[in-house]
């Protein structure tokens, strides 16, 4: 009998053990962890669809390991993976993390990165600020503590401690790089007036001045759309020298939960434009001056994406000398569906305006605008993306705008836009190149002969002389100013004529250079300094033009 108990004991002790082994408990923590983390790596190199599958026993597994620094160090690696093949699952893995450490600077400077630059149209703002204005005070005063320590205990300043207090230094530096590339988007902040941490209002202002030219291709292409309403107008009275001043404000108001509001106004001052549609036509000075409001916010979706929505109003007053005032009401709405698909991120924007122009003596014209556009951004895969600031893949573009105006009862002049474009950042070191194609089709109900199209080619090339907005170095933040940024820009176009106003074949090119500064951490705010020179021939004219062109942004900052 003895014998039999023996056997049955044995038997029973394997079972036992496979049971245990199958569930992961009798595998050591420590060898545990290092199984998981070496099953992750390997998963990296899967396809997509087996790497969703381990990637979630993967998960399982560290879910039910003891709670530890470790844990959270593996929670962040799988949500990265999840970020990767874009599955929002990610978004979860990242909380799991920051639940199971809350004052882990680590964790809440990966998900406060995840949501600046994988979610949203611009980032997810209000989610990413709030993890990056906690990983900072956590990483303050854990360099406090490790300082104190160094200054004080002679015996424990050893090389580990020096490392740590590098390596804090240095995610300091990070997440405050990173908090200056999200404010981008908001402003200026003058703090919180009225206290509480969920309110505040910021200020952002850009300023353009220089020397400019009706005959440019743009959304609003002004000299065809002269000629369009009056085919007589000699093509070369356009040609004339002209100074426009701009300046854009906006006061962005947070409270909580509740949708952004945007205060804005603009004030455009243009010398000797083209004043009426007379022909001649009347060259006179014009003054722009518009306000309004708007309402944005974003909107999580889930595993649908992000949705960026805005709703403005717009009041705009021309004021010509010599001629009766005109006042413009425009209600515009904005969407943009972001969705990341791993290694890809989309934006589709659409957007629709209305405008009532009130002209002189009661008359009354439309201005309708529809547009579209979607945006890949493709992330590459060999770079390692997770220790830079900025993401600078490969971008595909394309779109189109359609402009109605109604002229009173008679005449509807519709303009098409048609663009694509394609760019690759850092093809060489530290340049980028762009190819922009734009199609413009003009057309005037009820006179097909005052007709055109155009096709617009421009290539553009930017070299970036200095570039440290991916090259943290620690104590750059620290300086009352700092180079984040130094470019020359290259640009040449080709302006081909489809069918009629051949007279407006035009080729040129433009240089230029924009120069990023930031301050230190007590303000951290941005401004843009762009100047270049342009210069255009009208081949067929025998005419030549050139323009001088300064912006300025200011106000890009943090509380």
């Amino acid at each position: 009998m003895s014998s039999i108990h023996t056997s049955l004991a044995v038997l029973l002790a394997l079972a036992l053990a496979s049971t245990t082994w199958g569930q992961g408990r009798t595998v050591p923590p420590d060898r545990e962890r290092q199984e998981i983390a070496a099953e992750l790596e390997r998963v990296k190199r899967s396809e997509v669809a087996e790497r969703r599958g381990r990637l979630s026993e993967l998960v399982e597994r560290i879910l039910r390991l003891p709670k530890s620094p470790d844990q959270v160090r593996l929670l962040l690696h799988a949500a990265d993976q999840y970020r990767d093949i874009g599955s929002y699952r990610a978004e979860s893995l990242y909380r799991q993390a920051v639940r199971r450490a809350p004052d882990d600077p680590y964790a809440l400077h990966a998900i406060g990165r995840y949501f600046r630059l994988f979610r949203g149209a611009k980032g997810l703002y209000s989610e990413a600020q709030r993890y990056y204005t906690r990983a900072e005070e956590v990483v303050e005063a854990r360099l406090r503590e490790e300082e104190e320590k160094l200054s004080v205990d002679v015996i424990e300043n050893d090389a580990d401690r020096q490392a740590s207090i590098a390596e804090l230094r240095h995610l300091r530096e990070v997440i405050r790089r990173g908090q200056i590339e999200l404010q981008k988007r908001e402003g200026y902040s003058l703090g919180r007036p009225f206290g509480g941490d969920g309110f505040s209002i910021s200020y952002q202002t850009d300023a353009t001045a220089g020397s400019a030219f009706p005959g440019h291709n743009d959304l609003a292409t002004p000299a065809r759309a002269i000629l369009k309403v009056d085919p007589a107008f000699d093509p070369r009275l356009l040609l004339r020298e002209r100074e426009i001043v701009r300046h854009e404000h906006t006061l962005r108001v947070r409270a909580g939960s509740w949708p952004w509001l945007d205060v804005f106004w603009t004030g455009i001052a243009d010398d000797e434009a083209i004043a009426s549609q007379t022909s001649p036509p009347t060259f006179s000075d014009v003054d722009v001056s518009d306000g309004g409001v708007a309402l944005e916010d974003d909107v999580r979706l889930g595993p649908l994406g992000d949705l960026l929505w805005r709703l403005e109003y717009r009041k705009t007053k021309l004021d010509i000398v010599g001629m009766p005032d005109e006042d413009i009401e425009r209600w515009t709405t904005r969407l943009v569906w972001t969705r990341n698909f791993g290694r890809v991120k989309s934006d589709l924007e659409l957007i629709g305006s209305v405008a009532d122009v009130e002209l002189p003596g009661g008359a009354e014209d439309l201005d309708d605008l529809w547009a579209a556009n979607l945006t890949l951004l493709f992330f590459p895969q060999q770079r390692r993306y997770d220790d830079q600031i900025d993401v600078r893949g490969y971008e595909l573009g394309m779109g189109f705008v359609r402009n109605v105006r109604t002229f009173g009862p008679n005449v509807d002049l519709v303009r098409d836009t048609y663009f694509t474009s394609a760019e690759i950042r850092d093809v060489l070191p530290r340049t980028d190149v762009r190819l922009v194609e734009n199609f413009f089709d003009t057309q005037v109900e009820g006179s097909p002969n005052e007709d055109s199209s155009s096709l617009e080619s421009n290539l553009i090339l930017t070299h970036r002389l200095v570039d440290r907005v991916n090259k943290i170095r620690v104590g750059d933040s620290e300086r009352a100013v700092g180079l984040a940024q130094w470019a020359l820009v290259l640009r040449g176009f080709d302006d081909q004529a489809l069918g009629d106003l051949k007279q407006f074949e035009s080729r040129g090119g433009r240089f230029g250079t924009f120069v990023e500064l930031y301050s230190g951490p007590a303000r951290r705010s941005t401004a843009i300094l762009e100047v270049a020179y342009e210069y255009r021939d009208y081949y067929e004219l025998s005419e030549e033009e050139s323009v001088i062109m300064f912006t300025l942004k200011l106000g890009i900052g943090n509380s």
